[in-house]
């Protein structure tokens, strides 16, 4: 989760609260939008991919 909330911090210019960060994280795996292999967050497929990028 660090890698994904420096980039998230970095990306908007705020410092964002672990728990929302968690949250924010979880919110998107509910959703499909990511998933979670061994601690790391994906984009759940090719088309995600290119909407994250």
């Amino acid at each position: 989760m660090s890698e994904a909330k420096r980039a998230v911090e970095a990306k908007e210019g705020v410092r964002i609260d672990d728990k929302k960060i968690t949250q924010l994280l979880e919110n998107l795996v509910d959703v499909s939008f990511l998933v979670n292999e061994n601690d790391m967050y994906r984009p759940s497929d090719v088309i995600m991919e290119k909407v994250f990028q």
